[in-house]
């Protein structure tokens, strides 16, 4: 699609980014967040790179309730415990725990996603 130059992708601790505050447009994260040590200092992080009217999606999901349902199905012969196991994951991680996350890194304008196929953190960081 052309974009290739428009991006990069960054593999490290999101508790200590190797960028500059202030340096990105859209931050996006597929299902880490389960793993991060300390949820209100990753989110922190986060918010320093960002530039002044960036924006990002940080979750994990399947989109549809139809795509869930197909990788439910072909986890079944890999781990029949799959599915289990992402259902616990959400129960042991409920939304008012991340929200609270949120609030302690000073993030104040955020929306939650939480859906039977995935949750996403959705904010910004407001001009200057």
């Amino acid at each position: 699609m052309g974009l290739s130059d428009r991006f990069s992708v960054l593999c490290g601790d999101v508790s200590e980014l190797p960028l500059a505050s202030d340096s990105i447009d859209l931050c996006v994260s597929r299902g880490s967040f389960w793993f991060w040590e300390d949820g209100a200092k990753a989110f922190a992080e986060i918010y320093r790179i960002m530039k002044p009217n960036a924006k990002a999606f940080i979750g994990c999901g399947f989109g549809t309730k139809e795509l869930l349902d197909q990788v439910v199905e072909q986890m079944k012969s890999v781990n029949p415990e799959w599915n289990a196991k992402r259902q616990k994951l959400f129960q042991d991680n409920p939304v008012e725990k991340y929200e609270g996350y949120l609030r302690a890194a000073n993030i104040e304008n955020f929306t939650i996603e939480d859906t039977d196929t995935g949750r996403i953190f959705i904010f910004s960081k407001p001009s200057l």
